[in-house]
């Protein structure tokens, strides 16, 4: 989903600009966060040394940026967390098996709390909002449903 990772590049920079808080951006999917590594060497966040991104050192050390699958992130936390949803369908979800078509990884609960929780701070969810607002992402992604919910009131903001 290269509009989704587009927009998380811009959100990080701005972030790294405007505050000192460690950054993780999180997917579910191994092929999202290449494409946002990419958006993010096109702003010139990261740079490419020896097959690898790295954190550009005018916005400071490389431990204050890390981008990776949920997997990956099991244990860790930060000031503030981007999670990549990149679902984006319109897919009819009846059953347990219209709910992996439309939601994929997404329904495995243990993945999303961990990727729901390393955050100390703000978590800032992009991704397709109207996945998140209907009676089936309500029982199948119950975690987003609910954050969207919150984020309709006092303590979020959903654009």
């Amino acid at each position: 989903n290269a509009s989704e990772a587009k927009k998380i590049a811009i959100e990080v920079r701005q972030l790294l600009e405007e505050t000192n808080e460690t950054i993780g951006v999180i997917s579910f999917y191994a092929a999202q966060t290449k494409e946002i590594q990419k958006q993010l060497a096109s702003l010139r966040i990261l740079q490419e040394r020896s097959s690898q991104y790295i954190l550009n050192e005018k916005f400071g050390h490389e431990s204050r940026l890390r981008i990776g699958t949920v997997d990956s992130f099991q244990g860790m936390e930060f000031g503030v967390v981007l999670l990549s949803t990149v679902r984006s369908n319109r897919y009819e979800c009846n059953n347990d098996d219209g709910a992996r078509n439309k939601y994929g990884h997404l329904t495995l609960s243990n993945r999303l709390n961990v990727a729901m929780s390393r955050q100390q701070k703000m978590l800032i969810v992009v991704g397709d909002k109207e996945m998140f607002k209907t009676k089936s992402a309500e029982k199948y992604v119950l975690g987003l449903f609910n954050f969207f919910q919150l984020c309709l009131g006092d303590h979020g903001i959903v654009k």
